[in-house]
């Protein structure tokens, strides 16, 4: 939640911190930059941004905490391209489709970039791959904790009213 305008104010004029509960079931995440290892978090990318769950080592997107994977992200150039890999293997995109762990294929990519600094996402970095970053899911709803893991995609117009997220970080 967004403090009102009156407590940022009372923030910044008296220098005391104001805490604002989080509504029941909402999930929120700190922003951290893809580096070492950590998990792939989705975060919806409109309204509260919510956490909506993470991907697990093949890379699909699933909201069981216990199913998310372990990633390592090696930044291999000043221009914040990086390779994932994941405890199943090599993260790659197949078509417009994240995956990890099979061996790639030749035309497949497994270079990936970073969106920096993204105020909307608590100001942190989001995967991209290319000039896309949002990911959808095949249908407008995410999983929930006790549906299987679904797979995820880079958005593109054909995608409309599927749930959108960005892929963020969150270090281990």
């Amino acid at each position: 939640m967004f403090p009102s305008v009156k407590s940022l104010l009372l923030t910044v004029l008296t220098g005391a911190t104001i805490v604002s509960a989080t509504p029941t079931g909402v999930r929120t995440r700190a922003a951290t930059n893809f580096s070492g290892k950590g998990q792939i978090r989705t975060t919806h990318y409109e309204g509260d941004y919510e956490d909506l769950g993470c991907l697990t080592n093949k890379g699909f997107w699933t909201a069981n905490e216990s199913q998310c994977g372990t990633f390592t992200a090696e930044v291999i150039s000043q221009w914040r391209d990086l390779l994932l890999s994941s405890a199943d293997g090599q993260c790659y995109i197949q078509h417009i489709s994240l995956r990890c762990g099979d061996k790639p294929a030749d035309n497949n990519s497994i270079y990936f970039g970073i969106f920096p600094t993204r105020q909307e996402i608590g100001g942190g970095e989001a995967l991209r791959y290319g000039q896309y970053g949002l990911m959808a899911g095949p249908d407008k709803y995410p999983p929930g904790p006790n549906d299987a893991p679904i797979p995820v995609q880079f958005w593109t117009s054909k995608d409309i009213g599927q749930k959108m997220v960005w892929l963020t970080w969150k270090a281990l």
